[in-house]
Order: structure tokens, then sequence, then C-alpha cells
């Protein structure tokens, strides 16, 4: 059946690969407002919501409007990872070689992150899509990853994004000192069903 013929579209909205259409709802605005602060005070941001509420639409909208010569746009959704993987991979997609040991990794990527900032003057934007699967090893190690100048400065922004059971594992006692570091965090409510339905429209 065409679909698109039969409604009166010029294409199937909700399919991938097709035209991208973006609804600026409220939640929409105030998460763009959300992220456009962070650009100037830099930090952590969480955005979570349920399967389908549009959260990688937002990032992925919001991103590529950023000028690329103030931002350096780093997005994974390759969460499952152990702490070594997780910094092999950060290194990899700064552009830098990955070494061996945990340690050398950990002084490549914060040496690249301050060369960014201080000398280049570009902002990296680390996105971390699917959080809600990252291990609390991770996290633990994510507040001593982007501790620049003793705790005084922001170099990066971060943003953590997944389903809503990410809040759950931030509240953790654990991650209590990465709770103090997030700028903004931000839920996007599922989408409200009327009270009744219309019949004569079907």
């Amino acid at each position: 059946m065409d679909y698109t013929s039969r409604y009166g579209i010029d294409f199937n909205p909700f399919i991938k690969n097709s035209k991208e259409i973006v609804v600026e709802t409220s939640d929409y605005k105030e998460v763009l407002c959300r992220f456009n602060y962070l650009l100037n005070n830099k930090g952590f941001d969480i955005l979570t919501g349920g399967p389908g509420r549009g959260k990688t639409t937002i990032i992925r909208n919001w991103s590529n409007g950023l000028n690329t010569s103030l931002y350096k746009v780093i997005y994974s959704s390759l969460s499952t990872l152990t702490v070594a993987e997780f910094y092999k991979n950060l290194a990899a997609q700064l552009g830098l070689e990955p070494m061996c040991r945990k340690i050398d990794n950990f002084k490549i990527i914060q040496n690249e992150i301050n060369r960014c900032s201080a000398e280049k003057r570009i902002t990296p934007v680390i996105i971390i899509d699917e959080a809600n699967y990252i291990s609390n090893g991770i996290l633990n190690d994510l507040k001593m990853l982007f501790n620049f100048d003793m705790d005084s400065r922001d170099r990066a922004i971060v943003l953590l994004v997944g389903l809503p059971q990410l809040n759950n594992t931030m509240r953790l006692v654990a991650n209590e000192p990465l709770i103090q570091r997030i700028t903004t965090n931000y839920n996007l409510d599922n989408c409200p069903f009327p009270n009744k339905i219309d019949s004569s429209n079907s």
C-alpha cells in the first residue's frame, strides 16, 4: 500500500533516511536553551527521556548547527564499554593514538582537551548516547578526567543522554561527586494522550 499517496504526504515520516522535520515543542526549545547555556559555561549535562522521545534528534540538530571553528563534536553511542575501552575510544575520537595503559590515555586526553581549549580556542563537545548503559566505573572516572586546574575550570562540554534509568544511576551515593558537577539536567516527558478519541475522524 502506498501510504504517502493515501494520506497526502510527500514522504513517510516514521522511517529513517527520510526527510527530517523537527517539531519545535516546548521541550525542544527548553533543551536547546539549556544546551546553549552550556556553550558559554561548559560542564556536564544530562538529557533523559523514554524511547522515541526525540533525544538524539534534538542533539543532532543542535550539534549540526555549531560553529566547527569553535566546537569539536564527538558523538558515541557505544556505552557498554569497560573503563579501559572507554579511554581508548575517546582518545581515538579526539584524533589521538590510543595508548596501552589507562594512565597514559588519561594524560593524552587531558592534554588534548587543554590544547583545544587554551591554544586553539575550540571547546570539545563530547556526547555519550545510550548513557543509561554506562558503567559506574566510567562515571567515576569522568569526574577525574574532566578535572582541570585543580578543578577550577571546565574545558569541555559533556552530554550524557539516555533513558530515565540514567537518573536512577546518578542518584547512587557513589555518583554523588559527579552529580555535583552537573550543570543542567532535563527529562523529556511522555507525550500526553487525549482523554477521548473522536471516532468521527477515523
